[in-house]
């Protein structure tokens, strides 16, 4: 788990007094580890870890077997908020007759999106950010690397696929970052085989590689002192910044704006001269 030292510490010492709370909302991003912390919650109560579904009668026959229960068991709730109302006012049971055995934890982005008559019967904990120093620990890395690893994750799913991509991603982010405004269409084509366009595909993720992309240049910038190739950098990084804003909205073919990316890195390159 990465950087959740002092939440680690809090629900730790809570477990060690028995005075872990029967109903928990752990908030964060996707990807900040929170079901991980929940299994990390299972285990420190020797405790059975069971994943819910969302749906209401699910939720409600989770609430009439953790009535019958003759051992510890935690019941985690992914992604809370996306829950009916129906299923969300279920849960209210368990507030007002909480079973002995039962722990309920749920996650979700923010606790807006849940019943208020929820969240106030809760106890809720909000995941930590990561620190660079978090990341650097995590993945073992240092220097360059690590500034490339901080800029282009912003959780920790994107941090394992980094670090499972290796120097291998570090090695195409900077040979584009070398090669970009002199790349033929052919070159192009070659790029876009190492870029992963939807879910599940082969290759970088392009949101990932164009926020490597955008933080090398930046690394860049802050190190030269020729003003004109500092420039260079800057417009590339605000370039990619417009993709990526771009790459957020649904349902958008994330190749066409990527292919719109390398032109108007080139037109941007050109114009300078």
């Amino acid at each position: 788990m990465i950087g959740q030292r002092n939440l680690q510490s809090r629900l730790g010492s809570m477990i060690r007094l028995k005075k872990l709370p029967r109903f928990i909302i752990l908030v964060g991003e996707l990807g900040s580890g929170r079901r991980t912390m929940a299994k990390w919650i299972a285990d420190g109560l020797n405790a059975d870890f069971v994943a819910v579904a969302n749906g209401v009668a699910d939720v409600r026959e989770v609430i009439n077997q953790s009535y019958k229960l003759s051992s510890d068991t935690v019941y985690f709730f992914a992604d809370a908020d996306n829950m009916s109302s129906a299923a969300k006012s279920a849960l209210l049971k368990i507030t007002e007759e909480p079973p002995r055995s039962a722990y309920f934890i749920l996650s979700t982005v923010d606790t807006e999106r849940l019943l208020p008559t929820l969240t106030s019967r809760a106890n809720v904990f909000h995941m930590d950010s990561y620190s660079i120093a978090d990341i650097a620990e995590f993945l073992g890395s240092s220097g360059a690397e690590l500034s490339l690893y901080a800029n282009c994750c912003n959780n920790g799913r994107e941090v394992n696929l980094v670090k499972q991509w290796g120097d291998d991603f570090f090695d195409f982010v900077t040979l584009v970052v070398d090669n970009i405004a002199d790349v033929s269409g052919s070159n192009a084509l070659k790029m876009e085989n190492k870029i992963a366009f939807t879910d599940g595909a082969e290759g970088f993720d392009v949101k990932i590689f164009l926020q490597a992309f955008r933080a090398e240049c930046m690394r860049r910038a802050m190190r030269i002192n020729d003003d004109k190739v500092r420039g260079r950098y800057v417009s590339w990084v605000q370039v990619t910044s417009e993709k990526l804003q771009e790459i957020q909205i649904k349902a958008i073919n994330k190749q066409s704006v990527f292919d719109m990316w390398i032109f108007d890195i080139r037109e941007a390159a050109n114009a300078e001269g």
